[in-house]
C-alpha cells in the first residue's frame, strides 16, 4: 500500500496540471503583431529550410519525388495547424506554444520534454542555417571558399564531420545572436529579407519557364530513387520547416486577437507554403538531373546551365532568407525559455531580461555559442538530419493535447477570466454555465467542496483571500470525481465527461501513441521478414493492431465536453488520431543521428528537471504554499 501511495505522488507531481494563466507579452511588447508579421514569422523559416532540404534530400533520397516528400509533408502539417488553431482559440493569450499547451493539458514532465527539446530543436536549425549560407557562397565561388580555408586550417577527415573549419558559419551564427540580443525589433528586418526571398522565387520561377526540361522526370529510376521509403524519409526530415506553426504560437500574449489571428494565420501558411514550395521545386528540378544536385541546388542549376548573372540575383535573397530563419528560431527560443523560467522549470537566469535591450541575454548567448559550434564543426548534411524530431514531437503532442481537452470535464475549464468571481463557502457564485447537466455537476461539487471545508473548519481557519483561486482549481478538478457513477452509463448522446471518462481517454491516448511508435518500427524495420511471412512478425503485428484498434474504441465511445470556441478541429477525434498516426511513422523513419541527438539533449535535460525543476517547479509551490493566480480560458 505504501509504494502505491508513493507511485501514486509521484504519478502526481510529474503529471500536475498548469492553470491557465494569462502570460504577460514578452519584453515592453505594444502588441503589435498583426497578420503580416504572423505569416513572415511562419513562412521565413519554412521558406529558408526547404530549400536547404530541396537539394539534398532530392539528390541523396528520394530523386525528383522529393516534390511529393514536400506535399506530404504539407498534408500533414495542415493537420497540426487545426490543432494550433485550436489551442489558439480555446487558449489565448498563452505564450509558449507547444510547451505551455502540453503542461495546461497533459502535465509538467510532459511539458517539460517538449520545451526542451523544441529548445534543441531550434538550436540545431539555427546552425543548418548558417551552415548552408557557406554552402551557396563554396558553390557560387566554385569551391575556392572551401580550398582556401582546407589550405589555410588543414582538412577534417572525419565522417559527419565538416570538411574543414567552418568560420564563416560560426561568426554568421553570432552575428545573428547579436542582432537579436541588441534588442533591435526584428519584425522590420524579416517582412525585408521576406521580400528579398520572395523576389528570388519568382526569379527562380521565370527562369525555369524558359529553361526548364523533363530530364528529372524521364525515368521513375530517378524520380523514386530510393522507392515510397525513401519519399517517407524526406518527409520527415523536411517537416522541420513546419516548425513555423509553433514559432507562430510562440506569440500568442504578443497579438492584438489571438482568437482570430493565431487560429486563421497557422492554415493560411501551411496552403501558402505548399503552393510556393512545390513550384519551386518543381521549377529548380527541371532545369537540371535532381540527382547530381547538392544542398545549395538554385545556385548549383543555374552554373552548370551557364546562367551566372543569375546568382547575383537569387543569392542576396537566399542568404537573407537563411538569415532570417535563423532569427526565427532565435525568437522561438527566447519566448519558449522565458516561459519554462517564469514556470521555474529551468534556472530563473534563462528568463532575466537585461534591462538595455529587454532581451535575455544569458539564453541568447548560451543557445547561440552552442549552435555556432555546432555549424563550425558538423557538416551541413549531418544537422540536417538531426532535425525534425522535437517538431514532430511537438505536433504529436498538439494533436494528443486538442483531444484530451475535448473529453476533459467542462468544470475544469469553466473559470473564465470575463466570467466574473467566484468563491467557495461564504461567498457566492458567479459563473455562467451553458446547460442544466453541466449546472447540476458543477452544483453537486460545490455542494461536496463545502461538506469538505465545514469538516476540515474545526482545525483551520478561513481561507484567505490569496487562496481563492487555488480553491476553485481544487473544486472544479474533483467535480468529475464526485459526479454520480451512473452517468457514466448513460447513454454517450447524454452523457458528459467525468473523471472516470477523462482518466480512460488519457490512458488510451498513452496506449495509442506508444504503441503506434512500436507498430510503425516493427513494420518499417523487420519489412524484410514481414515479406517472407516470418510468423513472429505477423503475431506481433496482430496483437499490436488489435490492441490499438482497442485502444480507439474505449476513446471514441467516451463523451466529449458541450463547450464551444470559435474555431474547433472538425472530426475529433478521428483527425487528430490520423495526425498522431502521421507524425509517429515520420518519426520512426527519421535518420539515426536525429535519434541519438534527441537522446543526448534528454540525458542532459533530465536531471536539470529532477535535481532542479520538480523542486522548484512554479506550479509545486503553488500547491504547497498557495499563491493568487488568474485562471481563463477563451468561453
Amino acid at each position: 500500500m505504501a509504494y502505491a501511495n508513493r507511485l501514486t505522488a509521484c504519478s502526481s507531481t510529474l503529471c500536475r496540471l498548469k492553470p491557465i494563466n494569462e502570460d504577460q507579452p514578452f519584453a515592453s511588447s505594444n502588441l503589435s503583431i498583426g497578420y503580416g508579421h504572423l505569416l513572415v514569422l511562419g513562412m521565413t523559416i519554412s521558406s529558408s529550410i526547404i530549400s536547404v532540404y530541396m537539394g539534398y534530400e532530392g539528390s541523396q533520397v528520394t530523386g525528383s519525388s522529393v516534390v511529393f516528400s514536400i506535399i506530404i509533408s504539407c498534408c500533414i502539417a495542415f493537420l497540426s495547424a487545426l490543432c494550433y488553431a485550436e489551442f489558439s482559440t480555446r487558449l489565448p493569450k498563452v505564450q509558449g506554444s507547444a510547451y505551455s499547451y502540453t503542461y495546461i493539458a497533459a502535465g509538467e514532465f510532459p511539458a517539460f520534454i517538449i520545451g526542451w527539446t523544441l529548445i534543441m530543436e531550434y538550436v540545431v536549425g539555427i546552425a543548418v542555417c548558417a551552415s548552408t549560407i557557406t554552402q551557396y557562397l563554396n558553390t557560387v565561388s566554385d569551391g575556392q571558399m572551401e580550398k582556401a580555408f582546407v589550405t589555410i586550417l588543414g582538412p577534417i577527415n572525419i565522417p559527419g564531420l565538416s570538411s574543414y573549419l567552418n568560420i564563416i558559419a560560426f561568426l554568421l551564427t553570432c552575428l545573428c545572436g547579436v542582432f537579436v540580443g541588441s534588442g533591435i525589433r526584428i519584425l522590420l528586418p524579416l517582412d525585408i529579407m521576406s521580400v528579398m526571398a520572395l523576389a528570388s522565387i519568382l526569379f527562380i520561377i521565370t527562369c525555369g519557364a524558359f529553361y526548364g526540361t523533363s530530364v528529372s522526370w524521364d525515368s521513375s529510376s530517378i524520380v523514386f530513387t530510393h522507392n515510397f521509403y525513401g519519399v517517407l524519409i524526406a518527409s520527415g526530415s523536411i517537416f522541420f520547416a513546419f516548425s513555423g506553426l509553433d514559432i507562430i504560437a510562440t506569440t500568442g500574449a504578443e497579438v492584438n486577437n489571438p482568437v482570430k489571428q493565431l487560429a486563421y494565420i497557422s492554415p493560411l501558411m501551411i496552403i501558402l507554403v505548399l503552393v510556393v514550395t512545390t513550384v519551386t521545386t518543381a521549377i529548380t528540378l527541371s532545369m537540371y538531373n535532381v540527382v547530381d544536385l547538392q544542398i545549395a541546388a538554385p545556385s548549383q542549376v543555374f552554373i552548370i546551365r551557364s546562367i551566372p548573372f543569375a546568382n547575383l540575383v537569387i543569392l542576396p535573397g537566399i542568404i537573407a532568407s537563411l538569415i532570417g530563419g535563423a532569427c526565427c528560431c532565435l525568437f522561438a527560443i527566447i519566448r519558449i525559455a522565458i516561459t519554462m523560467a517564469k514556470d521555474g522549470l529551468i534556472p530563473p537566469w534563462f528568463g532575466i531580461l537585461n534591462k538595455t535591450t529587454e532581451t535575455p541575454l544569458f539564453t541568447i548567448s548560451s543557445t547561440t555559442l552552442i549552435a555556432a559550434f555546432m555549424a563550425m564543426l558538423l557538416s551541413t548534411a549531418t544537422l540536417i538530419n538531426m532535425t525534425s524530431i522535437g517538431t514532430l514531437l511537438a505536433c504529436a503532442t498538439v494533436a494528443i493535447c486538442v483531444i484530451i481537452l475535448r473529453y476533459r470535464p467542462s468544470t475544469d475549464l469553466e473559470i473564465v477570466y470575463n466570467s466574473g468571481e467566484m468563491e467557495i463557502g461564504d461567498a457566492t457564485v458567479n459563473q455562467e454555465i451553458e446547460s442544466d447537466e453541466e449546472s447540476e455537476i458543477f452544483t453537486h461539487n460545490i455542494e461536496n467542496n463545502e461538506l469538505s471545508r465545514r469538516h476540515s473548519s474545526a482545525h483551520s481557519s478561513k481561507p484567505k483571500p490569496s487562496d481563492k483561486t487555488n480553491l476553485i482549481a481544487q473544486s472544479t478538478s474533483t467535480s468529475a470525481r464526485h459526479a454520480n457513477p451512473h452517468d457514466y452509463h448513460q447513454d454517450r448522446s447524454k452523457r458528459l465527461p467525468t473523471y472516470v471518462s477523462s482518466s480512460v481517454v488519457n490512458s488510451s491516448l498513452a496506449c495509442y501513441f506508444f504503441l503506434l511508435l512500436a507498430l510503425d518500427a516493427l513494420v518499417v524495420y523487420a519489412y524484410d521478414f514481414l515479406l517472407v511471412a516470418a510468423w513472429w512478425v505477423i503475431v506481433l503485428t496482430i496483437i499490436l493492431a488489435f490492441t490499438i484498434v482497442a485502444a480507439v474504441i474505449s476513446l471514441i465511445i467516451q463523451p466529449q465536453t458541450s463547450k464551444k470556441v470559435d474555431f474547433m478541429v472538425p472530426l475529433v477525434p478521428v483527425l487528430p488520431l490520423i495526425a498522431i498516426f502521421c507524425y509517429t511513422l515520420l518519426l520512426v523513419v527519421l535518420p539515426g543521428v536525429a535519434w541519438i541527438r534527441f537522446s543526448i539533449w534528454l540525458l542532459v535535460g533530465l536531471p536539470l528537471y529532477f535535481f532542479y525543476g520538480i523542486r522548484n517547479s512554479w506550479q509545486g509551490r503553488m500547491i504547497s504554499e498557495p499563491a493568487e493566480c488568474s485562471i481563463q480560458i477563451q468561453d
